[in-house]
């Protein structure tokens, strides 16, 4: 669902910066042919962090599940998602999107995005949104 609310087109550039199982890549890589696509997560040991990439990479869409706080403990869940989307508009080409899935209602999110679509869910029995934000 993820995918298709991206409107995905086989030269989007596409990074998933908190994969874990590798589910969306696997995905937009195998049923949307997309070939550009990014795919990392926070891994003990590893230098693999979005919030320290360098921020001369641009992509189209960046699509993301990330931690919900089950497994990963999210400290400050308000600070989490201001430097997400800090670090997002950095790497997004003018008019990139974010779609995001989230057990968090996101009310707060910088002039830079407009909130496109917004989507009341239930992953595995919990609540979730599904967001599109466009970079205007």
């Amino acid at each position: 669902m993820m995918n298709l609310l991206a409107d995905l087109k086989r030269s989007d550039k596409v990074l998933d910066p908190f994969s874990g199982s590798g589910a969306i890549t696997e995905v937009t890589y195998k049923y949307f042919k997309v070939e550009y696509i990014t795919s990392i997560d926070i891994k003990q040991g590893t230098e693999q962090d979005f919030f320290k990439l360098d921020e001369n990479q641009k992509f189209d869409k960046i699509i993301t599940d990330p931690p919900w706080g089950n497994e990963q403990k999210l400290d400050n869940v308000s600070k989490f998602y201001n430097d997400l989307f800090n670090k997002t508009k950095k790497m997004l080409n003018n008019q990139g999107e974010l779609i995001l899935l989230t057990s968090f209602k996101v009310n707060n999110m910088p002039d830079e995005f407009a909130k496109l679509k917004e989507y009341n869910l239930s992953v595995s029995g919990k609540k979730a949104k599904l967001y599109k934000f466009k970079l205007k």
